[in-house]
């Protein structure tokens, strides 16, 4: 269980960027937003209600320098899952980070798609 990465671990992690004053931020590619949602689906995460494997790369556009300390610092979570438990972590500084826009799913679990035809 320590290896795998939960959705806490994820929303702790976007958490921590926004403190560090991320302008944007994307998971795999998927907008984060202040509605957003991150849930753990099985072997996957659910953001903004689709699912994405790992890896997980968050993406996040803003001061590179706050950025970086926010998930290298030792005493911060990104150092922790790091450093205490094992997990995976490579924070790396870049200039023209693209950050997608955000894409409304309009459909909610209670909907259907149908599709009619005349014969």
């Amino acid at each position: 269980m320590q290896k795998i990465v939960h959705d806490v671990d994820i929303t702790v992690l976007l958490n921590d960027l926004k403190a560090a004053g991320a302008e944007a931020i994307a998971v795999n590619n998927k907008r984060i937003i202040n509605i957003s949602e991150v849930v753990c689906a099985g072997p996957l995460i659910k953001v903004n209600g689709e699912g994405v494997s790992s890896p997980f790369v968050i993406s996040a556009i803003g001061d590179m320098e706050n950025l970086y300390t926010a998930v290298t610092e030792e005493g911060t979570y990104a150092y922790d899952l790091k450093n205490t438990y094992g997990m995976a972590v490579d924070a790396r500084m870049s200039y023209n980070v693209p950050i997608p826009k955000y894409k409304r799913n309009n459909k909610t679990k209670h909907e259907v798609e149908y599709t009619v035809s005349a014969e």
